[in-house]
């Protein structure tokens, strides 16, 4: 069980003007924080950094689309895992996907075959959910392959993130 030492929020506001927070989470001895949001007590051993973009409400909305089939436009196959996908979603946070899918690049193609490295592909799933909820939990294993993602891909709110969180 983890239990909740610390914690410190940090707002801030991204390049496209939307604010969030993050909130950095410790575990130790003692009892829980009362301040803790529900968010960061996930039962797992190892905590990391929670963070949030826009607006919780709205991202509601979107998160229920994340791996889901329903309404999908398109399929990422990162590796063996296919990720079902939509294009206005990932269009809407990546200047580099806004691109790739395109009429010109890709045209109609319902699959793109993503090629990244193994450290990247482990973490692929939770970069595309980034896209959708804009959260992520970062520790000291994913921090470094999902900033690398959200550089080649420039989510440039992801960046800011993980670059956070390693200092």
């Amino acid at each position: 069980m983890v239990v909740i030492a610390s914690i410190s929020g940090n707002n801030f506001i991204g390049d496209d003007g939307n604010s969030g927070s993050c909130y950095r989470a410790s575990t130790g001895g003692g009892s829980a924080s009362s301040e803790a949001p529900d968010f960061l007590t996930d039962g797992n051993e190892q905590m990391g950094i929670d963070c949030y973009g826009m607006d919780r409400d709205v991202l509601n909305d979107f998160a229920k689309y994340y791996n889901n089939a329903h309404l999908s436009d398109l399929t990422l196959v990162v590796g063996e895992e296919i990720y079902p996908a939509h294009r206005l979603i990932l269009c809407r946070s990546s200047e580099v996907f806004d691109r790739m899918l395109s009429q010109k690049w890709h045209g109609e193609k319902r699959e793109i075959e993503l090629t990244e490295e193994p450290q990247c592909q482990a973490v692929f799933g939770q970069f595309l959910r980034f896209q959708y909820c804009n959260h992520v939990v970062l520790n000291s294993e994913n921090a470094l392959p999902i900033l690398i993602l959200a550089d080649k891909y420039n989510v440039t709110c992801l960046k800011k993130i993980c670059i956070e969180f390693a200092i």
